[in-house]
C-alpha cells in the first residue's frame, strides 16, 4: 500500500496540478493541460499494474493509497473535468474498477 500510495504522490497528482495551473490562467493553454493529463494517465497506468485485487487498491479495505487517490481524482474531476480530468481513472482498467 505504501508503494501505491508513493505512486500518486509522485506521478499522479503533480501532473493533474500541474495541470490546472493552466487553467487559472486566461486563457488556458490546452496542449499543456493535455500532455499533463497525459503523464498522469502514464501514473494511473502504474498504479494499476501493482494494484491489487480486493475492493481496495490494495487489499480489502482502504488504506493509504485509497486516501491519496480519492481526492486528486475528485480534484482532477472537478478542476479538469471539461479537459479530461474525470477521464483520468479509465487509464487502466484496475483503477476504473476501483474509482
Amino acid at each position: 500500500s505504501r508503494l501505491l500510495s508513493r505512486l500518486v504522490d509522485q506521478y499522479v497528482l503533480p501532473p493533474v496540478l500541474a495541470a490546472s495551473a493552466p487553467n487559472r490562467q486566461s486563457p488556458p493553454d490546452p496542449a499543456a493541460v493535455a500532455a499533463e493529463l497525459d503523464r498522469a494517465r502514464t501514473g494511473l497506468a502504474s498504479l494499476g499494474h501493482f494494484a491489487g485485487t480486493g475492493p481496495a487498491l490494495w487489499g480489502d479495505s482502504a488504506g493509504l493509497a485509497d486516501c491519496a487517490l480519492a481526492p486528486a481524482l475528485v480534484f482532477a474531476a472537478e478542476a479538469l473535468g471539461g479537459a479530461g480530468g474525470r477521464d483520468l481513472p479509465a487509464a487502466h482498467p484496475r483503477v476504473a474498477r476501483w474509482w
